[in-house]
């Protein structure tokens, strides 16, 4: 009998933290930041985080930003994330 592996998958440990942060306009000359987790506090920062079950090995994850206004049809959000190691 053979055995299948089951499909990798991705699990959202912890979202974004709804009204996190404020986005900037890029005339503003400064970034928004990093987002911060759900879980996030002053004294204890945390992000946005994923597990990849049955998967090992390097891997691309793409990350896009979406609105929830009209689930279970989100739209692309109109900010976009930045930074060193976004393309």
């Amino acid at each position: 009998a053979t055995v299948q592996a089951e499909a990798p998958w991705v699990e959202l440990l912890e979202q974004p933290k709804s009204r996190g942060l404020r986005f900037r306009y890029e005339c503003e000359g400064r970034s928004a930041g990093s987002v911060p987790g759900e879980n996030s506090t002053n004294e204890h920062r945390t992000y946005p985080t994923i597990k990849v079950h049955n998967y090992s090995g390097p891997a691309i994850i793409v990350v896009s930003c979406v609105t929830k206004e009209h689930p279970p049809h989100c739209k692309p959000h109109p900010h976009a994330i930045v930074g060193r190691d976004c393309k």
